[in-house]
């Protein structure tokens, strides 16, 4: 944007701001229609640059999904920020989602809020945010990087609900001894892992973390938490110790003791956190739901025999389920937090409380404690009238007394 500017009579000046927010000058004319005529040629060569909204799209034409995906997947094996397997991931989850059968966006710029809000109706019960995640990292690195048309607002609403919640619900036994069962069929390992997180409460990657020098052949085991100074020491069962005997013999006092079925390696990733589990449980050892058959497309044939398809039931979470059952059972067999607190290796005595769930057997089981304490006799005896009077079993000579004290009190 060019403009006049007069500094006398007759000097007339012409000044323009340039892209890189200098302001250089041209002049003096004698007169204000030579400064004008000479503003007019200074303004097409250097035309203003248009302003873009706040939440607008960027300048650039749309491309391919294809051809953005392999520009982000050049630029993220230059930088060596990832590897070529999850490449192949990206390339074939962001294609399948983007095509005619879900999203339908050929380029990116169909992206748009209604698209999303209907994949993810039509996903809700899968199971899964990351497609979804995958789509808005590389749709973001398209936008900064690739000069690609942009929604906001279709971005915002790609962003995954968060999950921080625990589920509500505990898992039940005869879901929890068909977890086992599973993992036994990986071997002793697995097996030993899973049980020691539905007895113990440990976390995932407290257990990934253990090494053949933490277990005491005295029947202890020394948790090792990140965010405690020194280490925790808990006794084992006798089963366990057994257990844990045979599976450190002959293993480096450094060497990880649980390790994965096939590879024999940690489980652990180069980051050190316990994701290779956490997947591992999800989709081995986590029960299966059947998920609602889709109708077969034009020209499809089917086997009738072919295997239904599945996902994992999240009702009791993921493999925090084992842990949550484990310090639900401790509470429940009278142990104290700060004592379940040094078990499980939590800090402080509300992290453990955030664990303490109970379901529909739990709570049957508590009203048929409290029905026997009571006895058929005492509940009978019990007046409907006051509701003040104590609904426990008490000696007829004391219930005088009783009454005669809440008299008093009112």
């Amino acid at each position: 944007m060019a403009w006049l500017e007069p500094r006398g009579p007759k000097r007339w000046f012409i000044r323009w701001r340039l892209h890189d927010g200098t302001v250089p000058a041209q002049g003096p004319y004698a007169s204000k229609a030579q400064a004008t005529s000479a503003l007019e040629a200074i303004e097409k060569q250097h035309p203003p640059r248009k302003r873009r909204r706040k939440n607008g799209p960027l300048p650039g034409v749309a491309l391919p999904w294809a051809e953005v995906v392999d520009a982000w997947a050049a630029s993220r094996l230059a930088d060596r920020r990832i590897t070529q397997a999850s490449v192949d991931e990206y390339k074939r989850t962001i294609l399948r989602i983007t095509g005619e059968d879900e999203l339908n966006w050929p380029t990116t710029g169909h992206v748009n809020t209604a698209g999303v809000t209907a994949w993810v109706a039509l996903r809700r019960g899968r199971g899964t945010a990351r497609p979804l995640s995958y789509l808005r990292s590389v749709y973001l690195w398209a936008s900064e990087k690739y000069n690609q048309p942009f929604d906001r607002r279709s971005f915002i609403t790609m962003r995954p609900p968060p999950s921080r919640e625990n589920p509500v619900e505990l898992m039940p036994d005869e879901v929890e001894a068909g977890v086992h069962a599973r993992a036994r069929a990986f071997g002793e390992n697995v097996a030993l892992l899973s049980e020691c997180l539905a007895t113990y409460g440990w976390r995932s990657i407290t257990a990934a973390r253990l090494i053949a020098r933490d277990f005491n052949p005295a029947g202890t085991m020394t948790l090792r938490v990140k965010r405690r100074a020194n280490p925790l020491v808990h006794a084992l069962t006798p089963e366990h110790t057994t257990r844990f005997a045979k599976l450190v013999k002959g293993l480096a006092p450094d060497a990880p003791i649980f390790v994965r079925p096939t590879t024999k390696e940690p489980w652990l990733d180069k980051r050190g956190k316990a994701t290779p589990f956490t997947t591992f449980y999800r989709w081995k050892l986590q029960p299966q739901r059947l998920l609602p058959e889709k109708p077969p497309k034009p020209g499809e044939i089917r086997h009738r025999d072919r295997r239904p398809p599945t996902a994992p039931d999240s009702r009791w979470g993921g493999s925090y389920a084992l842990k949550r059952l484990g310090i639900t059972r401790l509470r429940a067999a009278g142990v104290d937090p700060k004592t379940i607190a040094e078990i499980t290796g939590h800090k402080t005595v509300s992290q453990v409380e955030r664990y303490f769930r109970t379901n529909l057997e739990r709570t049957r089981e508590a009203l048929d404690k409290l029905v026997a304490a009571r006895g058929a006799p005492a509940v009978a005896a019990a007046p409907a009238a006051n509701p003040a009077l104590p609904m426990h079993s008490e000696p007829a000579e004391s219930q005088p007394e009783r009454q005669s004290q809440l008299v008093a009190i009112r």
